[in-house]
């Protein structure tokens, strides 16, 4: 588990960077609150930026620095957390802004040189990279590398798991039929299993629900996984922001990266907190249909049912 914390003044402009840091696969730990200082913190969220900075999850500070940021006293905060925890800090010089006393030895990079930046990166730490696997998408599921069998049949057909992205705090893996080629699929469902007990019925009935809805269309599923568990059952930190970024930027990776030519139409099928599908559904491409689910308990069994809660067409 690894991610670099993202330290700036909310009076600049950081999305372009930290974008650009997650486009290349970097997990980052980011406040994104609004506002000149950003929102005034509660005592909860302070202790959870300290805790985001001292975790030895955390990697090093990635300093967006500036006249606003020198002036910021959260900047200044974040600074002395990460010189106390050890942490090396990255700054990006926005302007001639001198830096700290502090950190003045830090070898900074100007917003044009983002490439040698990215390269100390993933040489210091590149377990806080996400990590994509080759897919042919021209060839049978079963042919792929490390294509693992279901244990039992779905209604008769052989259904099989291919590892696609590795992450920090989350897995996603391309699952369907043995002999199905992925080509370039309209739809693809999104399967995002980021809370309760592991349970394989949950994409089973995913797909099963799909199949009802679109009878005859070919299925290409993308299993979303945490890696954290507490008590046995998938476990997102609340007190963790990067591992709820992670899990976004996952889901949005894993559909671009099985799709590089086209936007599909999206089904997510979640069993996640709700926040989490409101952060997924403003963070794919334009023009791609995304339907929101929501899975509630069936009435016999231990299987899910699910109902359409919302449908969104980004523009």
């Amino acid at each position: 588990m690894a991610y670099f914390f993202f330290s700036y003044s909310h009076k600049d402009t950081a999305d372009e960077y930290s974008e650009a840091l997650r486009a290349d696969g970097f997990i980052i730990w980011q406040d994104t609150s609004e506002g000149d200082e950003g929102i005034e913190p509660g005592r909860d969220w302070v202790e959870a930026i300290e805790q985001g900075i001292k975790s030895p999850d955390c990697k090093g500070i990635i300093l967006l620095w500036s006249k606003n940021a020198e002036a910021s006293k959260w900047v200044a905060k974040e600074i002395e957390l990460g010189i106390d925890a050890g942490k090396t800090i990255y700054p990006i010089l926005l302007d001639d802004t001198p830096l700290r006393s502090n950190i003045e030895r830090a070898n900074a990079v100007k917003p044009g040189e983002l490439d040698r930046l990215m390269n100390a990166l993933a040489r210091h730490a590149p377990n806080a990279r996400r990590q994509k696997f080759p897919v042919d998408i021209n060839a049978r599921l079963f042919t792929l590398p490390d294509a693992k069998s279901w244990e039992q049949p779905l209604d008769g057909d052989s259904i099989v798991s291919v590892p696609l992205i590795n992450s920090s705090y989350t897995a996603v893996s391309v699952v369907g039929k043995a002999d199905a080629i992925i080509g370039e699929p309209q739809r693809v469902l999104l399967c995002a299993e980021l809370t309760g007990r592991p349970n394989l019925r949950f994409l089973a009935d995913a797909i099963r629900f799909f199949k009802i809805q679109y009878p005859g269309e070919p299925y290409i599923a993308l299993h979303v996984t945490a890696k954290n568990r507490r008590r046995g059952e998938y476990h997102l930190n609340d007190h963790n922001y990067a591992e709820w970024i992670d899990a976004v930027d996952t889901c949005v990776q894993a559909v671009e990266h099985l799709c590089l030519t086209h936007n599909p139409a999206i089904h997510l099928f979640a069993k996640t907190p709700v926040i989490f599908a409101a952060l997924l559904g403003v963070r794919f491409p334009t023009r791609t249909t995304l339907y929101l689910y929501n899975d509630v308990p069936a009435q016999v069994g231990d299987g899910f049912t699910y109902s359409q809660i919302a449908r969104i067409v980004t523009r």
